[in-house]
């Protein structure tokens, strides 16, 4: 005979277990289903999104790259680039990239740039920009739209600028600090920089840069932020005392050009791009 057991039926107590975390998960369910979805709709589903985003982004880089095998071409998200500017975060400019797309054109032909748009300049990231990018300097806010591939010119500035899109679009640049003695460079040794739609950038100063180009159909469209004042008209020297008082093209820009551009060819800018003048192709 075995003596009675008064314990209890330890084959049940795995199933107790699994029935209690079960109930508990089922209330916890009702109660958190609202919650949960706030939370996948704000930090899953926009890493998703962005993850997504950029392995398009990459998809349409390697593209491009592929069919201009002549041209150093990164992503500005490429350490190669913080030579020549950085990517900037922290800053939600999506109300400037909004407007660009709704409100402006892409014109039919070249390029079309305005310094200067009231309703960009009076958005509250506006006042961000001025007091934390330009440390209290005045800023314009303006824009660049086009259908431009060519390189053409280089332009530099003393300040930065700060350019993002709705757009995809490649800037081709070079640093001023490495033009020869004659202050001039070789278009085959221009670096180009994909920068994906939504992508802000800083430009540094002395930084040579112009419109960017085009990688689809419809075109660009660039915002384009700088001290108040530069790209207005001025008076060029009269008698240069240098090789860079030459290239004074308006306030706060210095500037030449290919052969072909417009800036040797009708505005008599000094010829210092070199070799051919890269196209990009998409």
């Amino acid at each position: 005979r075995h003596c009675a057991d008064d314990s209890p039926n330890h084959s049940m107590v795995p199933l107790l277990h699994f029935l209690t975390l079960y109930q508990f998960l089922h209330v916890i369910a009702r109660f958190s289903e609202k919650r949960l979805l706030i939370w996948y709709y704000n930090v899953i589903l926009p890493i998703r999104m962005s993850h997504q985003k950029g392995k398009r982004d990459f998809m349409s880089f390697e593209s491009v790259k592929a069919k201009n095998p002549g041209v150093k071409m990164y992503l500005v998200t490429d350490p190669a680039f913080q030579k020549y500017g950085r990517v900037i975060k922290g800053y939600d400019f999506s109300s400037y990239v909004a407007y660009l797309k709704d409100h402006t054109a892409v014109p039919e032909t070249g390029n079309q740039y305005v310094a200067s748009i009231p309703e960009m300049e009076e958005m509250p990231i506006t006042k961000e920009v001025e007091h934390y990018l330009y440390a209290g300097m005045p800023v314009q806010v303006g824009y660049c739209n086009g259908n431009g591939s060519l390189l053409n010119a280089f332009e530099y500035h003393k300040c930065s600028e700060v350019s993002v899109g709705p757009t995809d679009m490649v800037f081709m640049m070079y640093k001023v600090e490495d033009l020869s003695a004659e202050g001039t460079v070789d278009s085959k040794d221009v670096v180009a920089f994909y920068c994906p739609a939504g992508v802000a950038v800083e430009i540094y100063p002395h930084t040579l840069h112009y419109a960017p180009c085009k990688v689809e159909d419809g075109g660009f469209k660039c915002l384009v932020i700088l001290q108040k004042g530069t790209n207005a008209p001025i008076e060029k020297p009269v008698n240069p005392v240098n090789h860079e008082d030459r290239l004074i093209m308006a306030r706060n820009k210095w500037a030449f050009g290919h052969k072909d551009s417009s800036v040797v060819a009708t505005r008599g800018g000094f010829e210092g791009i070199l070799g051919e003048n890269t196209c990009i192709q998409y």
